[in-house]
């Protein structure tokens, strides 16, 4: 008796140690059915595809930028027709302004467009040396050129946005700089001559401002983003894998998106700016992704080819 109750023993612990693993094959199997929920529940989800429309005088849109108001009213740059659209939340044209030539209110390649504080817009008018500005319902306020007389030098504007205090801040890659404007449009400093700024400058494609401030300069070519404070200081560099071809950087809810022309989006930690996460947007094979903005607690992306803007759902809280 004695020998089979020393038997039993190594039965026990046996059945004990089989317990053991079952339950531990029972907790990773939660866990691993959890993590990915977690970690992907604040991934971006789309929702709507919105696509631009109008009649046959608005003709076909092929548009370049995008901004967005918080109550979902869309604007366009159209580069190859030289104007302007107003867009309804369900992509009805609305208004359209511009059309080529050097007046006010005709464009010769409007590369950009900036929603100054939700009221008026600004718009980056690159061949014509200028920004021409409206408020919300499209009506002409002026236009602000970018020249220096008492250098003789005339910028060309790629890019424009607007900073925390009303500062304009506008990307010329001509001169390799970024101008700083007051908000009456005068030009206060360019940024980035023989600096880091500058010599980045080279190959920039984009500049966007944060709500803090600090301004993202994108090149598109090398998949690099440089960091900079408001003065031109160097403050982060920013480079992935993942980010390969930069058109784009929004400002949202906890993390900031950086959306690549190859239809991949990049979340950014906006804590420590490390890439956190990438996602493959669901637009079509033909298309290219030429812009991206934040508004309402969503994304809207912009595509071309056709042309369409894609609506991703994001959280409520506050980014870079």
């Amino acid at each position: 008796m004695e020998k089979n109750k020393g038997n039993n023993v190594p039965n026990f612990h046996r059945n004990q140690s089989g317990k053991s693993y079952i339950l531990l094959w029972l907790f990773l199997v939660c866990l691993y059915s959890v993590i990915p929920y977690a970690v992907f529940a604040s991934s971006p989800i789309l929702v709507e595809t919105i696509i631009p429309r109008g009649d046959e005088e608005t003709g076909e849109i092929n548009p370049g930028a995008i901004a967005v108001t918080t109550d979902g009213v869309i604007y366009l740059t159209d580069p190859g027709r030289n104007r302007i659209l107003k867009l309804a939340p369900d992509g009805r044209v609305l208004d359209t302004r511009g059309r080529f030539g050097w007046q006010p209110e005709e464009y010769d390649v409007p590369a950009d467009i900036a929603l100054a504080q939700n009221l008026n817009l600004y718009v980056a008018d690159y061949n014509n040396s200028r920004l021409q500005m409206y408020d919300r319902n499209m009506n002409f306020i002026r236009t602000v050129p970018l020249e220096n007389a008492d250098e003789g030098v005339v910028y060309y504007p790629l890019s424009v946005d607007q900073a925390p205090g009303g500062w304009l801040y506008v990307l010329d890659t001509e001169q390799n700089q970024i101008l700083q404007l007051n908000p009456q449009g005068n030009l206060l400093q360019s940024l980035g001559t023989f600096t880091e700024l500058g010599r980045f400058m080279q190959n920039a494609s984009k500049m966007q401002v944060s709500p803090k401030g600090n301004l993202w300069v994108l090149a598109e070519r090398t998949g690099k983003i440089l960091i900079f404070d408001r003065f031109g200081t160097l403050k982060r560099t920013v480079r992935d894998s993942s980010i390969t071809s930069p058109v784009g950087v929004a400002f949202a809810p906890k993390s900031n998106y950086v959306l690549n022309r190859t239809r991949v989006l990049t979340r950014i930690s906006s804590k420590d700016f490390f890439p956190e996460k990438t996602l493959a947007l669901q637009l079509e094979e033909s298309q290219n992704a030429t812009d991206i903005t934040a508004a309402r607690g969503v994304l809207y992306i912009l595509a071309t080819n056709p042309p369409e803007i894609y609506v991703y759902r994001i959280d409520a809280s506050r980014g870079e």
